[in-house]
């Protein structure tokens, strides 16, 4: 509360404008009102963890240390949370929260959260202004993270997490393609031992529209020689960036030892062309340029359909 002045700039008038009764009774109670005691903390049970909030599970306790170096410095996909530990509908999603951080883990989707009440500035930064916010925050930190609208259960979490990776796009969903987030590529194509093509694209691009069934089709047909795997760089732009890929759609064959010198698909963008070339590189078969590697397509049309005499080997990589 307070009281503005507007008597003559004079002591008399002063003193007598403090000695007011009204205004008196105004400071004293303003007075009071300074020296009243803060509520006490959440008894034990109601959610007063604090720090130990989410400790033991597989969420991550963010600091805003931790928040500036393991969230907005990485090229990994996060799912935050941004809570208090006195809130009940913190406490409410809490589970859900827990269960999604498991599944989430299999998708290379990293999962944190954050307590507003020992972390005040970043969660006023992010521009939270409620609890509980979850944001996501794609591997390009660049971008405005996604908050999180839907129901506040583990599926729709999990489907709001893996969304940021580019596997849920529809892009390549229930083909044998296997959709690469920026933690997956590092984890499976360059720390693994396994060949691996990858694809790396955008959703809107005409030539990887087109592209599109030849590679769901090899990555059926190369099953056992090489994995066929997708980046999309719409949402893992940080990662196309670094690994400098110039247009899409970009191949490259990640094989052998040195995983940071893949070789670059150049050839005809077909499937007979894919598996060729995998199975050039990988296996060293029909290297030489007179022996055709055919599809059923081809045999249909040039084989079964044509007039040419063929010797056919069938056969199987492995």
């Amino acid at each position: 509360q307070s009281a503005d002045f507007s008597g003559r700039r004079t002591a008399p008038d002063l003193v007598a404008w403090v000695f007011d009764a009204g205004r008196t009774q105004a400071l004293a109670d303003l007075a009071r009102e300074a020296h009243t005691p803060p509520p006490p903390p959440p008894p034990s049970g109601t959610g007063g963890e604090g720090a130990d909030y989410y400790v033991g599970t597989g969420v991550v306790p963010l600091t805003a240390t931790t928040y500036m170096t393991e969230v907005q410095a990485s090229a990994d996909v996060w799912l935050v949370e941004f809570y208090a530990p006195w809130c009940a509908h913190c406490r409410a999603l809490k589970p859900a929260y827990i269960e999604a951080a498991a599944r989430l883990k299999a998708h290379g989707v990293r999962v944190g959260a954050l307590d507003c009440m020992a972390h005040q500035p970043v969660c006023a930064e992010a521009g939270v202004t409620s609890y509980p916010a979850i944001k996501r925050y794609g591997s390009d930190k660049e971008l405005t993270p996604e908050d999180y609208t839907g129901p506040r259960t583990a599926a729709s979490l999990v489907d709001f997490g893996v969304d940021g990776t580019g596997r849920e796009h529809g892009f390549y969903r229930g083909s044998d393609v296997v959709g690469l987030s920026p933690a997956a590529f590092r984890h499976q194509v360059l720390e693994g031992a396994e060949p691996w093509l990858v694809k790396f694209y955008a959703p809107w691009c005409g030539h990887c529209a087109d592209l599109k069934p030849d590679y769901a089709a090899a990555a059926t047909a190369l099953k056992g020689v090489a994995h066929l795997g997708a980046v999309d760089c719409s949402v893992s732009a940080a990662l196309c960036r670094e690994l400098g890929i110039p247009g899409y759609p970009t191949l490259k064959l990640y094989a052998g030892p040195n995983r940071g010198d893949p070789t670059e698909f150049g050839g005809e963008r077909s499937l007979a062309g894919l598996t060729r070339f995998v199975q050039e590189h990988v296996l060293g078969l029909y290297a030489a340029s007179d022996v055709e590697v055919l599809d059923a397509a081809a045999w249909e049309a040039r084989v079964a359909g044509g007039s040419d005499p063929w010797m056919v080997k069938f056969y199987a990589p492995w």
